[in-house]
């Protein structure tokens, strides 16, 4: 079984500011929990359907690069799971497991158990 991540926005509460987290969800084993990537932005200028920020956002100096950046933290996560996968650690973990690799909680994979 693959683990998958996804990158979305958080809708369940908003900031002060009326802004929701953009997230990426982890989903293993039909069991999910998300990550936090540090931007959040408004409902109208999330692209649902391309899971990205709209092309309008004016939070930013560069919209391409912010997109460009959380694929990049989508990438990461992906070779964590790779790896992971990779090594068979993957079919002893959780969903919380896989997350706590990807946000570095575990400072080197190697600490893992095998």
């Amino acid at each position: 079984m693959k683990a998958n991540v996804l990158i979305t926005l958080d809708t369940r509460k908003a900031n002060k500011q009326g802004q929701y987290p953009i997230i990426m969800r982890v989903t293993y084993r039909s069991r999910n929990t998300s990550i936090k990537v540090g931007q959040s932005i408004s409902l109208e200028h999330w692209d649902k359907k391309k899971k990205q920020v709209k092309s309008n956002y004016k939070g930013t100096s560069s919209v391409v690069r912010l997109n460009n950046l959380l694929l990049k933290k989508k990438a990461d996560a992906m070779d964590v799971i790779t790896k992971l996968t990779d090594e068979g650690r993957i079919e002893h973990m959780s969903v919380k497991d896989i997350r706590d690799c990807i946000v570095g909680v575990h400072l080197m994979l190697d600490l893992l158990p095998q």
